[in-house]
């Protein structure tokens, strides 16, 4: 199961900087909408796996991921705003990732 989610995480990984190379690049925006899906896609995979722990969505890395899957389906939404949209993705993703594991396990509720 580890591997998986190392694989996975490389994957999303992957369509994560291929967003951002898209959203720069105006001449590849007729493919914005696919790699928009295609993390949004990798991103509930990986969310399929965390559910395996049943507190999750109790944790603040559960309302994270919640976070930045919203942020994601908004930016399939409002097109005009996804370069905006990233940073503040990568931005979330980049501090949730790097916090203390007590702040990223905290129940909310």
């Amino acid at each position: 199961m580890r591997w998986l989610s190392v694989l996975l995480r490389a994957v999303h990984l992957a369509f994560v900087l291929a967003l951002g190379i898209v959203l720069h690049s105006p001449e590849s925006l007729t493919h914005q909408y696919e790699i928009i899906v295609a993390t949004g896609l990798s991103g509930v995979a990986l969310l399929a796996m965390e559910m395996s722990n049943k507190l999750f969505f109790a944790e603040l890395a559960g309302l994270s991921m919640i976070s930045k899957l919203c942020m994601i389906a908004a930016m399939a939404i409002w097109m005009d705003q996804a370069l905006v949209l990233y940073w503040l993705i990568i931005l979330w993703s980049v501090f949730f990732a790097h916090a203390p594991r007590t702040f990223r396990h905290k129940r909310w509720k």
